[in-house]
């Protein structure tokens, strides 16, 4: 060590001291932020490679249930275990059979018969008789065509005096005025894109292939009217949803092209999902994902809306008559991400909620007053007993990492968490929402852009 280094050690006992535990701070820092990172990869990891869904198989949970049993020796996993694993061993079975019953398929029934040379038999030399058939199934495709509909108007003029010539009329109404494709044609367009998530750039290709030119450009246009004539229907749909006694809500982005060339920018398409008794969907685009859009879509709605923890539901929440619930799966997905970091206390959250989740599944096909009455007596207590052991965790960690987030998002939402226990109608998480909020998901990876 050189002279110069020397003199600039410190020289006293506190001196050397203060720089340890500023070098410690420092390292904290530097741990939390680098424990933090690695969550975050891999996270991004399991969603891009890993299995998308949050269940276990048995000998993981067999694991688990050990551990737990460890740490929480007061509680009896006995019952929880064997139903957990035993519906996890029911659930697995072999890949889905061809499914061909279906009054959709049409059914040919072709007979092969024998030549007159081969009905003859070679030892009397008489004619065989039919006794009985076999059977072989298989299950044929024809691919789609087009075809060119002509529709001729016959004029009529009178011979004799030739005062006035008559056009026959029209057969129906055209899909679009003065347009080329039918209502078939469109129908399956817009099936291809929403449905099958196939961009209309595809469908040009296929076209082509089947000996048809339609430029995407004109698909586009023909899009844009049929849009316009279903509004009415849209409408309808909108008002249903917002006579129900809650509705379900998410948002997801989506990259959208302006009129004008430019680079694609990020929007959002909102679902909205009506109750039981007006069990439809609604979708609406914006451009930004300002709260102005939820609350000017549920302006005249009044009742439970239930949402996941976006902030931009809080101006809807707020007007009189509104009850907000959270959703109890993306209390779970938190927990699931912590596995890594906290196993034994995330485990014991997951098997907690997993109680919950058992009693919904046992209670599904039960009427609202039954439900409720189960949720009361069964639900309400485990709500009660899991808020106590999170309000002790918050008070014995108090880091950034992962798993004293998803016991803060738990805790700051658990009272929002428990309102489907006030009534039967009401469900445990937002999950039907996210499922239709799914295929636009499955359409973004298609899609270069929306429109």
């Amino acid at each position: 060590m050189t002279k110069e280094l020397l003199k600039d050690l410190p020289n006293s006992l506190e001196e050397c001291h203060e720089i340890i535990k500023i070098l410690a701070e420092k390292n904290n820092i530097l741990t939390l932020k680098n424990n933090e990172l690695t969550h975050r990869l891999e996270l991004i990891t399991r969603k891009k490679y890993g299995k998308k869904t949050e269940q276990l198989d048995g000998e993981q949970l067999r694991i688990i249930f050990e551990d737990l049993q460890n740490e929480y020796p007061e509680v009896d996993l006995t019952h929880f275990k064997d139903e957990t694993i035993e519906k996890i061993k029911q659930s697995g079975g072999g890949g889905r059979r061809i499914t061909q019953d279906n009054e959709k398929v049409e059914t040919r029934v072709l007979t092969h018969t024998l030549s007159q040379d081969d009905l003859i038999c070679p030892k009397c030399q008489k004619p065989r008789v039919e006794c009985g058939k076999e059977i072989t199934t298989e299950l044929d495709y024809i691919p789609g065509k087009f075809v060119r509909v002509k529709h001729e108007r016959l004029k009529y003029s009178c011979k004799d005096c030739k005062s006035e010539i008559i056009l026959a009329p029209k057969p129906t109404v055209l899909a679009i005025e003065k347009g080329a494709p039918s209502f078939s044609l469109l129908a399956n367009i817009i099936t291809n894109k929403y449905a099958d998530h196939l961009p209309l750039y595809r469908q040009e290709q296929i076209f082509e292939r089947l000996g048809v030119s339609i430029p995407r450009s004109s698909m586009c246009r023909w899009l844009q009217v049929i849009a316009d004539k279903l509004e009415p229907v849209y409408d309808s749909i909108k008002q249903n949803i917002l006579e129900s006694s809650v509705v379900q809500a998410d948002e997801t982005p989506l990259k959208y092209l302006q009129k004008k060339a430019g680079k694609a920018k990020y929007g959002y398409i909102w679902t909205y999902i009506g109750d039981k008794g007006h069990n439809y969907v609604a979708y609406s685009f914006h451009t930004d994902r300002s709260g102005v859009n939820p609350d000017k879509f549920l302006e005249p709605y009044r009742g439970y809306l239930q949402t996941d923890g976006y902030t931009g539901y809080n101006k809807v929440n707020s007007k009189d008559g509104m009850k907000s619930l959270a959703c109890m799966a993306h209390a779970r997905r938190k927990f699931t991400e912590a596995l890594n970091n906290n196993k034994v206390h995330a485990n014991y959250a997951l098997l907690e909620i997993g109680k919950l989740y058992a009693i919904e599944r046992r209670i599904k096909d039960l009427d609202d007053e039954e439900k409720l009455k189960i949720r009361k007596i069964e639900a309400i207590p485990i709500l009660n007993s899991f808020k106590e052991w999170l309000i002790k965790l918050k008070l014995k960690y108090s880091t950034n990492e992962p798993f004293d987030k998803a016991v803060n998002y738990a805790l700051n939402y658990f009272d929002k968490l428990t309102v489907y226990t006030e009534q039967g109608y009401l469900s445990i998480d937002n999950n039907k929402a996210e499922r239709n909020i799914r295929p636009i998901a499955i359409g973004r990876k298609n899609f270069p852009v929306f429109g």
